[in-house]
């Protein structure tokens, strides 16, 4: 006999020896039983004998008056315009109907509006509590309950708030108060007693005393009704009997046998079915998970039963482990892949930072070593104009003006080409710049221009965001410049400069907005005039390198945002820059941090 087989040997032995030991308990466990099922019907009881719960027998009507009376727009008007006539016809009619005996409404003061009391009953006449209360217990709920001690007896009040229809859940604005009550009757008690089973009684005051029992089945107890200051007015007093366990008493011997007899029949059940299908199957699986293999498994997997089922399972846990190794291997392959390409990657990274650096030095000295024979032949045409200008020759002159055109022309040149470079090699930290304050500063920058073209330029408020401060006065120089400067004959430039802060999904984004009246351009050069040295128009209508917007569109995309432009031959141009509102970290153009300003 093998350890499993001699395992569940010992098992079904202990089974049995556990049976025969626990027959002396089972009087103590029914009995245990029994108290469990009184407790659980007293439970039950109380459970449903929540005072809300009436709302399932004759008290539906009350409750539901308060509920959709409150959200009643003509009830809701009445309160603002009261009408005698309509609440005798609709609140006074309802005191049969909808189970209450006297009704108060008020207005949101609260003052009261209308009042009236079903004749021939012991209802108060007047509120049992102060008005004011009303609105102290429904400032955030829309409903109370509570019950009032009276000279004559328990009275139930119920309020609520008066909505209109188109607030069902209450939470807007409403126009007063509504305050029902019932007196509690001994039919209220009956109906109680019905839906849980018990017998009630109601005593006024606190501390009612349960009555003595010697029946294990019965059971007592009592629940509290409350009034406005959450004080216990009365209680009601249930008392039952659990006939579960009732029943349970007088069938002790019966259940007893059965159990015994049960217990044999169970034993001697386990006691075949473990030796047949549970020890041989065990002893093939073992088979299969010492050898690691499905082979010993094939008759097990044909069984239609639990063990074959496992049988498949394990099949199938080996093909995955023969896959999962082979996964492995491959992962391990593909991770030796990976490092390589973070290697290479890196070192294009370095590559390309100290090419980038190396572009950086190369930009200085160019700017440099050009500028230095312009700046000569600039101040050598000078002194020729000085000292010879007025002896030589009208074409003379005329190539000495030109001269110092292309001089200028070409200086400027290579100042846009150092600035656009600058962008990214000398940004600077991104901080909170409010974008009234630039835009002031450029039009400062601007005024002779803007005297000179007659034009007008609108600024709306603007919000403030976090940028580079000298590259913003550059987008603004830029676009403002070119507004005024692409104007058409005769007609005044009028600049507009707006912005707004948009939800997009990768966060709060700034669009700003330039738009003008001026020449415009077609749809089809919209992207092409970004474009570094791109001009729609020659040199001798309009001044300029054609590098203004190309910066202003790589200033954007420093900052993570766009630029674009749509215009109307002849009409105008709109020019948007959309930027982030703020920046995780600063960062220059490589992704490298900046460091914090200050």
């Amino acid at each position: 006999m093998g350890t499993v087989q001699r395992r569940i040997g010992f098992l079904l032995a202990a089974l049995a020896a556990t049976f025969i030991l626990l027959v002396p308990f089972i009087n103590a466990m029914q009995g245990r039983h029994m108290r469990m099922l009184v407790e659980r019907s007293k439970e039950e009881s109380r459970a449903a004998s929540d005072i809300e719960q009436l709302i399932g027998l004759n008290r539906t009507k009350f409750a539901n008056f308060i509920i959709d009376y409150t959200w009643w727009d003509e009830f809701a008007e009445f309160v603002k315009k009261p009408n005698r006539q309509w609440a005798v016809d609709s609140l006074d009619s309802s005191f049969d109907a909808c189970r209450f005996d006297a009704i108060w409404v008020y207005d949101k003061v609260p003052k009261l509006v209308y009042s009236a009391v079903q004749p021939g009953t012991r209802a108060p006449r007047e509120l049992p509590f102060p008005a004011a209360l009303l609105r102290e217990r429904m400032a955030v709920k829309p409903y109370f309950h509570s019950f009032e001690a009276m000279p004559n007896g328990i009275v139930e009040v119920r309020a609520g708030r008066i909505h209109y229809s188109n607030d069902p859940n209450r939470t807007g604005p409403f126009t007063g108060y509504v305050a029902a009550v019932h007196p509690w009757t001994d039919a209220d008690s009956e109906d109680l007693g019905k839906l849980t089973g018990c017998k009630v009684r109601l005593v006024m005051g606190r501390g009612a005393a349960l009555p003595a029992s010697t029946d294990p089945s019965a059971f007592a107890f009592t629940v509290p009704l409350k009034n406005h200051a959450d004080e216990t007015v009365a209680e009601l007093v249930f008392t039952g009997v659990s006939q579960a366990a009732a029943v349970l008493a007088q069938s002790v011997a019966h259940d007893r046998l059965l159990l015994i007899a049960f217990g044999i029949v169970l034993y001697i059940g386990a006691a075949v079915a473990l030796m047949l299908w549970v020890s041989r199957p065990i002893g093939v699986i073992s088979h299969a998970l010492a050898a690691k293999t499905p082979d010993p498994l094939g008759a097990l997997e044909r069984r239609k039963d639990e063990f074959g089922s496992v049988a498949t399972s394990l099949r199938q846990f080996f093909e995955q482990k023969a896959r999962l190794e082979q996964e492995v291997a491959e992962r391990k392959r593909a991770e030796a892949s990976l490092r390589a390409s973070e290697q290479r990657l890196h070192e294009l990274t370095a590559e390309l930072q100290r090419s980038n650096r190396e572009l950086q030095d190369f930009a200085s000295v160019a700017s440099h070593d050009l500028q230095e024979p312009l700046r000569k032949i600039s101040a050598f045409s000078d002194r020729l104009v000085r000292k010879y200008g007025d002896t030589l020759p009208a074409d003379g002159q005329d190539y000495l003006a030109r001269m110092k055109n292309a001089v200028e022309r070409m200086s400027g040149l290579i100042e846009d080409l150092l600035t656009y470079s600058r962008v990214t090699t000398r940004a600077k930290p991104f901080e909170k710049l409010d974008l009234n304050v630039v835009v002031r500063e450029v039009l400062e920058d601007l005024e002779t221009r803007i005297h000179q073209t007659g034009g007008i330029v609108e600024v709306e408020d603007l919000p403030s965001i976090e940028a580079d401060p000298m590259q913003m006065r550059q987008v603004f120089q830029n676009l403002i410049g070119n507004a005024l400067k692409f104007r058409r004959e005769g007609v005044a430039p009028v600049v507009h400069v707006g912005a707004e802060i948009v939800e997009a999904p990768d966060g709060r984004q700034c669009r700003i907005t330039v738009r003008d009246n001026g020449i415009g351009f077609e749809g089809q050069f919209a992207e092409r005039i970004f474009r570094v040295f791109e001009r729609l128009h020659g040199r001798d209508q309009y001044e300029g390198t054609g590098m203004g917007l190309a910066i202003v569109k790589k200033i954007a995309e420093r900052h993570g945002g766009t630029a674009s432009a749509e215009g109307v031959l002849n009409e105008g141009a709109t020019f948007t820059v959309t930027l982030p509102v703020s920046h995780p970290e600063p960062r220059d153009d490589r992704g490298a941090t900046l460091a914090p300003s200050g």
